[in-house]
């Protein structure tokens, strides 16, 4: 969005993504890891031996769903109040 690019566009040659959605989408918490089915269960099992798990999936999820539902077409507007602040600052 900052960049004028589709995340689309911006992902099409990567075998795997990651986002997260609480960086200027609204969720909580959370982020998401896009990749083959093979990719994703390495993760999981790597992500479970440092200690991460799922506890109350169904609220971050609904979380995450008005993340990328409602919030995607603000980011614009935090990036002009984020150049804004920066220039009070500088």
């Amino acid at each position: 969005m900052a960049l004028g690019v589709e995340p689309v566009e911006l992902a099409k040659d990567a075998n795997s993504v990651q986002f997260c959605l609480s960086k200027g989408l609204g969720c909580p918490f959370g982020s998401v890891l896009v990749g083959s089915k093979e990719f994703i269960d390495k993760a999981k099992k790597k992500r479970k031996m440092i200690g991460g798990g799922m506890r109350q999936a169904g609220i971050m999820a609904a979380a995450g769903i008005v993340a990328l539902e409602e919030m995607i077409d603000r980011l614009q507007e935090d990036h002009e109040k984020c150049k804004n602040f920066s220039g009070r600052f500088i």
